[in-house]
C-alpha cells in the first residue's frame, strides 16, 4: 500500500496519458526490429532487481528507496554491443537526482518541472563504446528517492542479412530428410518433416532477428542455434508452437543448476499455458513467459546468446531470460554450449508448413 501511495504522490501523470497504450509496441517497431526490455507485468529480464525495492505497479516499474539506509540500484546486463535505447521515466521531486550508467554513458535523470510528469530518454551504443561482454544498464537511487519507469524499449544496431530472399544460398539441407525447402515470395518455406536446413556459417554469440509465420494450427517448429557440425537439430532450440491452453495448467520441470559449481539443486514443476514449452521457449529448458504469436499471422522472433545467458523475444515481448549454468559440454543436449555452432530451421513432423524470412544477425563480443 505504501507504494502504491507513492505512485499517487508521483502523479503518474495518468489523465494527460489516458490515451496511451504503454510497454507495447506498434507494428513498425516490431518490423524495424524495437524490444521491450520491460513488459508492463513483470520482472523478467531482471535477475539483479532487489525485490524488496523494485515492484511492478500499475505498468510502471518502480524502484522505491524510501527510507533505506543507502542508494539502491536497478541493474542488469544488457547481452547487446549496439543498440538505441529509449524509456520515460519520473521522479517525485525536482531536487532528485537519478544516476544512469549506460556501459560508458552516464546520464543524470532530473525531473525540469515542478508538476512531476513523464520525461523521455534517448540513448544510443556503439561498438566502440561497449564494455565487452555486454553493456550494463543501471540506475541508481539516493536515499529516500523514488523512480518509476515505462516504455523501455531497445532496437539492436549493425545487423546484417544472412538470407538473399531469392534462393537457398549460404544454406544447407541436411541430408536424408523428409522436409522440403523452397523459396516463396521472398521466404523460405518448409513442408513435410522431419527434416533440417542449416547455415553453412556457424556463429557463437550474437543477436538474431527474424520473421516467421505458421501455415497451420498448432504447428510445430524452431529455430536451433550453436549446432554441431554434420549432426541433425542438435543444438539449443528456439521453439515455435502457438497452441496455448485456456489456463496455466500444463505441469513443465525445470531443472536448478549452481551457478558456480554447475551441480544440479533440483528439479520443480511450474505451471504454463503453453501447451509445448510456447513460441519463444528454450525447448526443454525453459517455456515461454506467455503467448505473443497466432497461427496464420506473421510475427517476430529474436534470439540473443551471450555466453550462457540465452534471452529471446516474440513480436518484441520478452519470453525467455535465462542463464545455462549446466556444466560445460560441446552438445546443447547436455549441457551449456559455448562454441561457435550453425543456425537451422526445423521441419518437425509431416503436418510442417511454415514460412521465415528477414534474417539478419551480429555477431557480439563474448
Amino acid at each position: 500500500m505504501r507504494a502504491l501511495a507513492l505512485l499517487l504522490a508521483l502523479g503518474f501523470a495518468s489523465a494527460l496519458v489516458a490515451q496511451e497504450k504503454h510497454n507495447a509496441l506498434v507494428k513498425k517497431e516490431i518490423d524495424d526490429g524495437w524490444l521491450l526490455l520491460f513488459d508492463g507485468e513483470s520482472l523478467i529480464g531482471w535477475p539483479e532487481a532487489d525485490s524488496k525495492r523494485t515492484k511492478v505497479l500499475e505498468g510502471a516499474l518502480v524502484i522505491d528507496n524510501t527510507g533505506a539506509a543507502g542508494a539502491a540500484v536497478l541493474a542488469r546486463l544488457l547481452p547487446f554491443d549496439s543498440f538505441e535505447i529509449t524509456f520515460d521515466y519520473q521522479i517525485r521531486s525536482p531536487e532528485d537526482r537519478v544516476v544512469l550508467d549506460l556501459g560508458s554513458t552516464i546520464s543524470l535523470l532530473r525531473a525540469t518541472a515542478k508538476k512531476m510528469l513523464w520525461h523521455a530518454y534517448k540513448g544510443e551504443v556503439t561498438p566502440t563504446r561497449a564494455t565487452r561482454g555486454g553493456t550494463p544498464f543501471s540506475i541508481s537511487l539516493a536515499k529516500d528517492q523514488v523512480l518509476a519507469l515505462r516504455n523501455l524499449k531497445l532496437k539492436p544496431t549493425g545487423l546484417k542479412s544472412i538470407y538473399n530472399g531469392k534462393d537457398l544460398t549460404g544454406w544447407k539441407v541436411f541430408p536424408d530428410k523428409k522436409s522440403k525447402f523452397t523459396v516463396k515470395e521472398g521466404a523460405i518455406n518448409i513442408v513435410d518433416g522431419p527434416g533440417d536446413l542449416q547455415t553453412e556459417g556457424k556463429y557463437n554469440n550474437f543477436v538474431l532477428q527474424l520473421e516467421a509465420i505458421s501455415h497451420g494450427p498448432g504447428l510445430n517448429s524452431g529455430v536451433f542455434f550453436r549446432c554441431r557440425a554434420n549432426e541433425y537439430q542438435n543444438g539449443y532450440e528456439a521453439q515455435i508452437n502457438n497452441k496455448y491452453l485456456p489456463a496455466a495448467t500444463k505441469e513443465v520441470v525445470v531443472e536448478d543448476y549452481d551457478a558456480k559449481t554447475h551441480a544440479l539443486l533440483g528439479k520443480r514443476t511450474i505451471k504454463v499455458a503453453a501447451e509445448d514449452y510456447g513460441t519463444g521457449a528454450i525447448y526443454r529448458r525453459i517455456p515461454a513467459s506467455k503467448q505473443a504469436a497466432k497461427d496464420g499471422e506473421w510475427f517476430a522472433m529474436t534470439v540473443v546468446a551471450s555466453g550462457n545467458h540465452l534471452s529471446t523475444w516474440v513480436n518484441g515481448i520478452p519470453m525467455v531470460d535465462w542463464h545455462d549454468h549446466r556444466p560445460i559440454s560441446d552438445n546443447a543436449r547436455k549441457g551449456c554450449k559455448l562454441e561457435a555452432g550453425h543456425i537451422s530451421l526445423q521441419g518437425h513432423d509431416p503436418t510442417t508448413n511454415l514460412s521465415f524470412r528477414n534474417f539478419r544477425i551480429a555477431e557480439i563480443a563474448p
